[in-house]
């Protein structure tokens, strides 16, 4: 896989946009114009690798910069995917239980994603209570189609400010 600076910077461009010019909601008939196309998963439905990276972007912006993980899960991860992370044990229902009251006390900073080859990655930043002084967390997500179907992350607490190598993890 192979990902450049200039990719990661547009999809954080694409992020950081207000979600009224991200995108249409497809039960609306206003014609407002977009920058993101709205797409949401649709089992079985073939994608493009380019549709597959839109529609990577609009989740990470519903769920770390809105914050709103509820949506992001419903629109865009399949119900019986898989999660790897040990603190949940179920599918997409419990796993969006388990994690939306955190993402909501959270700070997250998002400073690098890619997406190649059906799998989208997310390097964050996250502030917040049980952080420490911070935390780093590597997403990676598996598509299947337009739809998320797999998760795995892993973390690492930043160490103290008087450790032996004075540069920050993130």
């Amino acid at each position: 896989m192979l990902f450049t600076k200039l990719s990661a910077l547009t999809a954080l461009q694409l992020l950081s946009l207000p979600a009224a010019q991200a995108q249409t909601d497809p039960n609306n008939n206003a014609s407002a114009p977009t920058t993101v196309p709205f797409f949401t998963c649709n089992p079985g439905y073939p994608v493009s690798s380019a549709e597959q990276s839109i529609i990577f972007t609009n989740f990470l912006r519903k769920f770390y910069i809105e914050k709103d993980v509820y949506r992001a899960g419903g629109e865009h991860i399949l119900p019986n995917a898989i999660n790897h992370n040990p603190n949940v044990n179920g599918d997409r229902d419990a796993s969006l239980a388990w994690v939306a009251p955190l993402i909501a006390e959270w700070n997250v900073t998002i400073t690098n994603t890619g997406f190649a080859d059906n799998v989208g990655w997310s390097h964050v930043k996250v502030e917040g209570p049980g952080m420490g002084r911070y935390t780093v967390a590597v997403d990676i997500w598996r598509f299947e189609g337009g739809c998320v179907a797999e998760h795995w992350d892993a973390l690492q607490v930043a160490p103290p400010a008087n450790r032996t190598n004075p540069l920050e993890l993130i």
